[in-house]
Order: C-alpha cells, then sequence, then structure tokens
C-alpha cells in the first residue's frame, strides 16, 4: 500500500496547525498591546510631578534590597514611577531590585519587587521602563484570560494566565506595570488594588 499521501497529508495538517498557532500567539501578543496601552480616565500622568523621557536609559549599575525601609534607594535607579504595595497592609518586603536589559540600542530599565502577604502568599511586583517595551514581558506559557474589566493604578489591566500564576498588565505614561500573583489566588480584583505608585525624586 502507498502512504505516501498520507504522510504529505499528515504534514500538511500539522503544518497549518503550527501556522494556526503562530497567528494566534502574534494576536495575543497584539491584543495586550493594545489593551494596556488604552487611555483611561486618570491616567499615570496625572499623577507625575514631571514628564518622564521615553527614550532608552543609559545604563547604571543593579541595586538589590531586602528591607521596606531601603525602597528609598531605589527611587534614583528608576526613571519613572514605579508599582509597589501600599503601607499599612502588613505586607513583608522580601527582595527589591533594579537592573538593565538591553533593549531599542540602549537599556530598558526593570524593577522587581516581591512581597510576602499576612497570609502566606508571594506576590511580585515589576516595572519596566520605557513604556513601549512591550518585548520584555514574557509571554510563552501564558495565555490571555476569558476575563476583562480589571483596573490596576487607576489604568485598564489585561490579565494573562499560566500554571502557575496569573499577571496583570497596565501600561502608565512612563513605564509597564505588571502584577504577578499565585494561580489559585482569590479576589484578585481586589489584590491588585493594594498596588500604588511610587513617584521619582526630582
Amino acid at each position: 500500500m502507498n502512504t505516501h499521501p498520507f504522510r504529505r497529508q499528515i504534514i500538511k495538517a500539522l503544518l497549518r496547525c503550527l501556522s494556526l498557532v503562530a497567528v494566534l500567539l502574534t494576536l495575543a501578543v497584539f491584543y495586550l498591546a493594545v489593551i494596556i496601552g488604552q487611555p483611561a480616565d486618570e491616567q499615570l500622568s496625572a499623577v507625575q510631578t514631571s514628564p518622564v523621557p521615553r527614550e532608552p536609559a543609559a545604563a547604571k549599575a543593579p541595586v538589590t534590597i531586602t528591607a521596606e525601609h531601603d525602597i528609598a534607594s531605589l527611587l534614583d535607579s528608576f526613571p519613572a514611577a514605579f508599582i509597589r504595595l501600599a503601607p499599612g497592609h502588613d505586607a513583608v518586603l522580601l527582595t527589591g531590585r533594579t537592573y538593565d536589559t538591553a533593549y531599542g540600542g540602549g537599556f530598558a530599565r526593570e524593577l522587581e519587587l516581591t512581597y510576602r502577604l499576612p497570609d502566606g502568599m508571594e506576590v511580585m511586583l515589576r516595572s519596566i521602563y520605557p513604556s513601549d517595551a512591550y518585548a520584555l514581558i514574557p509571554t510563552q506559557d501564558y495565555s490571555l484570560s476569558a476575563h476583562s474589566g480589571y483596573s490596576m493604578l487607576h489604568l485598564p489591566a489585561a490579565r494573562m494566565d499560566s500554571d502557575r500564576d496569573m499577571r496583570f498588565h497596565a501600561r502608565g505614561e512612563g513605564a509597564l506595570y505588571l502584577f504577578t500573583l499565585p494561580a489559585d489566588a482569590e479576589d484578585a480584583a481586589a489584590l491588585i488594588k493594594l498596588a500604588v505608585l511610587e513617584i521619582p525624586l526630582t
């Protein structure tokens, strides 16, 4: 029996599937960029004290902290307002750091803060400068959530889910903001409202 035509059909079907997956991934990234780039009534610009440049940052040495009272040392390291948890919720800052990533002929600056909440849950808040550095948001193993209507920092937020966690994304005037929680976190919409902006020193 000649099985070559059958094999060709299987190969063609696999190629069509791979093409469809590639298209869906492209659409997911585009959708994420559009959603978190939408304007809101209360934009980040309303709370910033000075305009933030959009060009890639100049390289700086990384900074790491392990205590809440040291968070002010991150202000000089990040060129825009960054996301953090509002004080007064008994959350413990486990670690914070800023570091550079090659981007756009210069460097993007990233700032990560990891907290432990009173119930033991760990969450990570991440800021990325400049605000168009979508390529630095990892999408592998994530899918766009069917849930919508989220708000974070008074900005529209998109949600992506993986087997491990859920991640919310918002775009401000000066930076991208990400809030990552465990996949089984309850009342995520309320938790992301604990986030506030820390304004850079002027």
